[in-house]
C-alpha cells in the first residue's frame, strides 16, 4: 500500500527497495547541500547516482504497490450510495443535464437561461477541444493527497463537479455557483488503485513514456529526497497536486472508503465573476 501523505510508512520500505543502486551516505550528501526546496533535494539525489537505474526503479516499485488515490465531490445522499453501488463513472456531459436543471432551477433568472442549458452542456462535454487540457468529456479524476484535496482543491467539496461548476458558472455566474454548494454535502472516497493504473492515469496526457521525470515519480522521488536528510519531515505540509485521470469508470471495489467531511472554509469562486467564453481553460 502507498499512501503519498504518508512517508513515514513509506520513505523506509523505498530506502530498502533502493538500497542497491543508491549509497547510504546520500542522506549526508543532500544535508550537507542545505536544499532550500523540496525539488532541491531531488536534484541533488539525482546528480549522485544513474538516473535511469534509479528512476526506473521507482517506476517499477510503484506500479507493484497499491496506490491510495481520493476523489473529492458534493453529493446527495441517494448519489453517495450510487457510487459506493456503482463506482465513479466517467463524464457524459449529456448525462449531467438533468441534475444541473434541478438545482440551477431555484434561481429567478432560470426561465431566461434554461434555454441554453443543452447548448452549454455540449460545449463544455462533447464538443470541448480534445486536446486542451480543461476537456472531461469520458474522463474521471483523483488525485495522490487528501491533504492536497482538502487544501487545494477544497471548491470539489464546496462545489461538486468540476463541469457542473463551469456550466453554472457560465448560466449564472457566482449565484449559480452558491446554488451547488447549497445542494448536497462534500464527500471524499478513498480509492485503492493498481499502481499500474494510477502510474498510466497520472500521465494521461503523457503519450508513451514520460520525457524527463514523469508524474507520480516526480512528486515521490521530490518528497523522499528531502525526507532522506529530514527524517521528521510529513508529505502532510506538501498539498502536493499529483492528479490521476482515469479514462474507464473506477469500479465499485476500489473504493475502500467514503468520508463523509465538514464544509469547508469561506466560499471561495474558482472562476472569475460573469461569463467565462467558451476557449477559457479550466
Amino acid at each position: 500500500m502507498f499512501d503519498f501523505d504518508h512517508i513515514e510508512a513509506w520513505g523506509p520500505r523505498l530506502r530498502r527497495e533502493l538500497a542497491a543502486v543508491i549509497s547510504g551516505d546520500v542522506s549526508q550528501a543532500i544535508a550537507s547541500g542545505k536544499p532550500k526546496l523540496i525539488e532541491d533535494a531531488r536534484d541533488i539525489l539525482l546528480s549522485k547516482v544513474d538516473q535511469k537505474v534509479v528512476l526506473g526503479s521507482v517506476v517499477n516499485w510503484l506500479k507493484l504497490r497499491t496506490i491510495f488515490a481520493y476523489h473529492g465531490s458534493r453529493l446527495t445522499v441517494k448519489e453517495i450510495v450510487d457510487v459506493r453501488c456503482d463506482g465513479l463513472r466517467v463524464l457524459k456531459a449529456i448525462d449531467r443535464e438533468q441534475r444541473l436543471r434541478t438545482i440551477l432551477s431555484a434561481h429567478p433568472r432560470w426561465p431566461t437561461v434554461e434555454r441554453s442549458l443543452p447548448e452549454v452542456v455540449a460545449a463544455y462535454g462533447i464538443n470541448w477541444l480534445q486536446n486542451n487540457s480543461g476537456h472531461r468529456e469520458g474522463s474521471v479524476h483523483a488525485t495522490i493527497s487528501r491533504v492536497g484535496l482538502v487544501k487545494l482543491f477544497s471548491h470539489y467539496l464546496k462545489y461538486g463537479s468540476e463541469f457542473d461548476q463551469v456550466v453554472s458558472q457560465r448560466l449564472l455566474g457566482d449565484e449559480g455557483m452558491e446554488l451547488l454548494g447549497d445542494h448536497g454535502s462534500p464527500v471524499i472516497f478513498k480509492l485503492a488503485v493498481p499502481g499500474a493504473v494510477a502510474f498510466h492515469a497520472a500521465n494521461a496526457y503523457s503519450p508513451g513514456l514520460p520525457i524527463g521525470l514523469p508524474n507520480l515519480v516526480r512528486e515521490v522521488l521530490d518528497a523522499w529526497a528531502f525526507w532522506l536528510a529530514n527524517p521528521t519531515f510529513s508529505t502532510q505540509t506538501l498539498e502536493v497536486d499529483c492528479g490521476l485521470k482515469f479514462s474507464t469508470d473506477v469500479p465499485p471495489e476500489w473504493i475502500i472508503d467514503c468520508e463523509q467531511v465538514a464544509d469547508p472554509g469561506p466560499r471561495h469562486i474558482p472562476y472569475e465573476r460573469g461569463t467565462i467564453a467558451i476557449d477559457e481553460a479550466w
